[in-house]
């Protein structure tokens, strides 16, 4: 179950390619079982079923399942033609519409992800046992290169995953790390200046009024925070170097 929780508590992230010298400093992963594989249906079930009451219509919770499916595939590029194709939909309008416009509460939907991933990656207690430095928080930025200036926080900005100033869209992420695995538990859009500043692109965009600048070391510190305030069990924070706190 903590490969669709991972994908859930991130808005759907695409992973990060950094320019960087390669650091082997773990283990070579170990790839899934074919019996943990064969259980991942069941497992997108239960937890499907475990998110019904943080959304407002039974159609919507029914839809999620159908994006989570489809994003899970293997289709190449997942647009919501695509998406929608592959959960065999006519059109991609119930795709869109679940990420603008349906209601379900996408706050309560990221807590019960984060329980899920504490849940699962919880280590057995063994007398004597060194756990240190696990349980650990990190936090690390991502870029989306976009092709448009519409969507919120787009703009000109160094992008991750090219390694390049670009237009795209930058968000912060917070994974929880233990022994047992790693996953994604939070996110926030990075919302540049000249975005907060500029109202009726705001609300072009349905960005609310009430929200601020804030700089991605602020964001990170949000999220840790909220961690700690749920009660998420963690020894260290460790983060990328863009986002250490400026003194």
């Amino acid at each position: 179950m903590l490969e669709v929780a991972t994908l859930l508590t991130t808005s759907f992230i695409e992973s990060e390619n950094r320019m960087k010298h390669p650091q082997h400093t773990t283990s070579e992963q170990v790839g899934p079982t074919l019996r943990q594989i064969s259980r991942w249906h069941e497992e997108l079930r239960e937890l499907h079923a475990r998110l019904r009451p943080h959304f407002a219509r039974p159609e919507v919770h029914q839809q999620a399942l159908c994006y989570l499916q489809a994003v899970l595939s293997d289709v190449p590029r997942k647009n919501g033609w695509q998406l929608a194709e592959q959960a065999r939909q006519a059109h991609p309008y119930g795709m869109q519409r679940l990420l603008s416009q349906a209601v379900w509460d996408q706050e309560a939907v990221r807590d019960e992800g984060r329980r899920l991933v504490s849940e699962t990656l919880k280590p057995p207690v063994r007398p004597g046992e060194e756990e240190a430095p696990f349980p650990v928080l990190v936090l690390d930025e991502s870029g989306f290169p976009k092709r448009g200036r519409h969507s919120a926080g787009v703009g000109p900005q160094y992008c991750g995953r090219t390694g390049r100033v670009e237009n795209c869209q930058v968000g912060v992420f917070l994974s929880y790390v233990t022994a047992a695995g790693h996953g994604l538990i939070d996110r926030e859009l990075y919302l540049p200046e000249d975005w907060c500043s500029d109202l009726p692109r705001r609300h072009t965009a349905h960005i609310p009024d009430t929200l601020t600048f804030q700089t991605k070391p602020e964001l990170a510190k949000l999220m840790v925070h909220r961690a700690h305030a749920a009660g998420l069990p963690f020894r260290w924070v460790v983060a990328d170097t863009d986002l250490r706190p400026q003194s």
